[in-house]
C-alpha cells in the first residue's frame, strides 16, 4: 500500500473537468464484481441484478452529490477564480462536521481535492491566499498542496530507499504546509484537518513527541474524530518506532466516544491491518490474509477492503479481489489508489477495456502520478499486442477497438497510430491510414517502418511527389540510411526522373546496398555521369 492515498474526487466516465452531474444515468447496479454499472436501457441490466438497479428517482433519495464527488466541482470553482464561492462552500463542510463527527471525511475529501500533482494549481492557490488574507479556506486548501508536493517529493519507498535529495525536498514542502496551517488555526482554532495535515508530516519527519501533543489538543476539541485517530494509531505501529501494545490501548480507549462516531470501533482492527501489510510486503500472503479478516471483523472500512484486495490480487484469486476493492470503492470512491488497483485486477483477468474505464477515473483523481503512469502503460501496451493478434486472426473490427483503446489511453504512442493504419488498409480505407500515419510518423520519425507503408498507400494514388517528400524528411534525419535512398529513388523513377533515381540509387550504393548498385549499372549509359 503506498504511503499517500490521492483524497480528490471525481464523476465515474465522461467529461471530467465539468460540473458534477456528469454521472447521472436511468439505471445503476453492481455486478457480481463489484463494479458499478450505469444504463439507460434496462433490458441491459442483468436478470440477477434488476431487483436492486437504481432509477433517477430512486437515487434523488441518495447523498448528495456534493458529498460523493466534491473535487470536480471544487477545482473547477477555483480555475474559474470564484473565490468566494468556494469559500462558503468549504466553510459549508466545517459546518456539517461539527454538526456530527460522521462528516468528517466528507470535509477531509473538499481539502483533499487540491492534493493535486499538477504545479498550475499553486499559483491560483496564492493568488487565493492574496485575494482573502483573512479567509482559513484559501490557507488550508493551499497547505494540502504543499502536503502533496512533499510526499510526491519523498515518493513512496522506505525510508533506507529514500535520497536525502528526496527527503530534504519533501521537508521544504512540509514547511511551507506548516506555515499555512499556522495560519489556519490563528483564524480557525482546532480544525480538524489542520491537526490531520500536521501529525502526518510529523510522522514523516520522525516527530513522535510532537504527533502526540498535537493529537491529545485534536481530540480535546474533536473528540468524535476518526481522522485524528487513525493517523495517529499509524504513527504507532512498529514501523513509525511504535509498538502495538500502545496502538491496543489507544484504540480501547477511543471506544468511550463510538456513541458520537460508530465508525471509531474499527480503531480496534489498525493492529492487525498493519500486521496483514507487513506481512504482505514480505510475500506471506496466507498469513497476511488472515490478519486482514481480523482486521475487518472490527468494522468495514475501505483501506481494510483494499489491504486484502490486494492480497488476493496477488494470490492470483482475481474474483475475491474485485469483490473487496468494488466494495473500498463504493465506500470511498474518492481514492484514486483504489481504481488503480482494480484497473490491474481487471487487467490480470483480461477484462482490458473495462480496466481501462478504471485507469482513467484514477489519472483525472491523481494526475501525474508514477503508479498509475505506468499501469495506463501497461495497458496500452497490452491492448496493442492484443489489437496485433485479433488483426491476424481477421477480426478487424476487434483489432480496430483495441488499438482505438491504446490511443485513448496513450496518445503518443506511434505504434498504435502504425498498427491501425494497418487495419484500416485491410478494411480499404485508405485515407484514414494515411491520416493514422501521419500521426505515426511526427510521433516517430526515425521509424523506417512508418514511411515504407506510406511509400506503400501514396503508390495507391501515384503520388510521387508525396513519397518524395517523406522520403526527404526521413533522409534529412537518417542520412546514412541507404535503404531510405532506394526507396526515394524508386519514387524518383516512378515520377519520370531517372537521373535523380539514378543518383539516389548511386548513394545507397557508395552505403554498402548491393541493389543499389545493380540499378546503377543497369541505367549507367542512359543517364550523365
Amino acid at each position: 500500500m503506498r504511503t499517500l492515498n490521492a483524497v480528490l474526487t471525481i464523476c465515474w466516465i465522461g467529461v471530467m473537468l465539468v460540473t458534477p452531474p456528469c454521472i447521472a444515468k436511468s439505471y445503476q447496479w453492481i455486478d457480481e464484481n463489484g463494479i458499478k454499472n450505469f444504463t439507460d436501457d434496462p433490458s441491459a441490466i442483468p436478470h440477477s441484478a434488476q431487483s436492486q438497479a437504481m432509477t433517477d428517482k430512486e437515487s434523488e433519495s441518495a447523498p448528495p452529490l456534493k458529498t460523493l464527488f466534491p473535487a470536480l466541482g471544487i477545482r473547477k470553482m477555483l480555475g474559474d477564480r470564484n473565490f468566494e464561492k468556494l469559500n462558503m462552500t468549504l466553510e459549508d463542510y466545517y459546518k456539517e462536521y461539527t454538526r456530527d463527527a460522521r462528516n468528517e471525511e466528507a470535509l477531509y475529501n473538499a481539502f483533499g481535492s487540491f492534493s493535486v500533482n499538477d504545479e498550475s494549481y499553486e499559483p491560483l492557490l496564492d493568488e487565493w491566499v492574496k485575494s482573502y488574507p483573512g479567509s482559513y479556506q484559501p490557507y488550508l486548501a493551499r497547505a494540502f498542496y504543499f502536503y502533496n508536493s512533499g510526499w510526491k517529493s519523498r515518493g513512496g519507498k522506505w525510508a533506507s530507499e529514500t535520497t536525502n535529495v528526496q527527503s530534504e525536498a519533501m521537508r521544504h514542502y512540509f514547511s511551507q504546509a506548516k506555515k499555512d496551517l499556522e495560519q489556519v488555526l490563528q483564524i480557525k482554532p482546532n480544525h480538524v484537518v489542520s491537526y490531520y495535515l500536521l501529525i502526518n508530516m510529523y510522522k514523516a519527519t520522525g516527530g513522535k513527541y510532537e504527533i502526540r501533543e498535537i493529537a491529545k489538543k485534536a481530540l480535546k476539541e474533536n473528540s468524535g474524530s476518526f481522522s485524528i485517530r487513525s493517523s495517529y494509531l499509524l504513527s504507532l505501529t512498529p514501523r513509525w518506532g511504535g509498538t502495538y501494545t500502545e496502538m491496543d490501548q489507544f484504540a480501547t480507549e477511543a471506544q468511550k466516544y463510538v456513541l458520537k462516531n460508530p465508525k471509531l470501533k474499527a480503531l480496534q482492527g489498525y493492529v492487525f491491518y498493519d500486521a496483514g501489510s507487513m506481512h504482505l510486503n514480505a510475500k506471506n500472503y496466507g498469513v497476511a490474509l488472515q490478519y486482514l479478516d481480523k482486521a475487518l471483523s472490527f468494522g468495514d472500512l475501505a483501506m481494510f477492503y483494499e489491504e486484502r484486495a490486494d492480497i488476493y490480487y496477488r494470490m492470483d484469486k482475481d474474483d475475491e479481489a474485485l469483490k473487496d476493492i468494488g466494495r473500498a470503492i463504493e465506500m470511498a470512491p474518492q481514492n484514486a489508489d483504489f481504481y488503480l488497483l482494480r484497473s490491474k485486477i481487471l487487467g490480470s483477468k483480461k477484462m482490458m477495456h473495462v480496466a481501462l474505464k478504471d485507469i482513467e477515473i484514477a489519472d483525472q483523481l491523481n494526475p501525474n502520478d508514477e503508479y498509475i503512469a505506468k499501469q495506463k502503460k501497461w495497458l496500452a501496451d497490452s491492448f496493442i499486442y492484443s489489437g496485433y493478434a485479433q488483426q491476424k486472426s481477421k477480426n478487424l473490427s476487434g483489432a480496430l477497438m483495441d488499438f482505438n483503446a491504446a490511443i485513448q489511453i496513450n496518445p503518443g504512442n506511434a505504434d498504435a497510430y502504425y498498427r491501425r493504419a494497418r487495419v484500416f488498409i485491410d478494411q480499404k480505407d485508405l485515407a484514414s491510414a494515411i491520416n493514422d500515419l501521419n500521426k505515426a510518423i511526427e510521433l516517430g520519425p526515425n521509424n523506417f517502418d512508418f514511411y515504407l507503408l506510406m511509400d506503400w498507400l501514396l503508390t495507391q494514388k501515384s503520388d510521387w511527389s508525396g513519397i518524395i517528400s517523406h522520403w526527404n524528411r526521413f533522409i534529412a534525419l537518417n542520412p546514412g540510411s541507404d535503404r531510405a535512398y532506394l526507396e526515394r529513388g524508386g519514387a524518383f523513377f516512378r515520377k519520370g526522373d531517372l537521373s535523380s533515381a539514378v543518383a539516389d540509387a548511386k548513394k545507397a550504393a557508395d552505403l554498402g546496398n548491393a541493389e543499389g548498385q545493380k540499378i546503377v549499372d543497369r541505367y549507367k549509359g542512359q543517364v550523365g555521369k
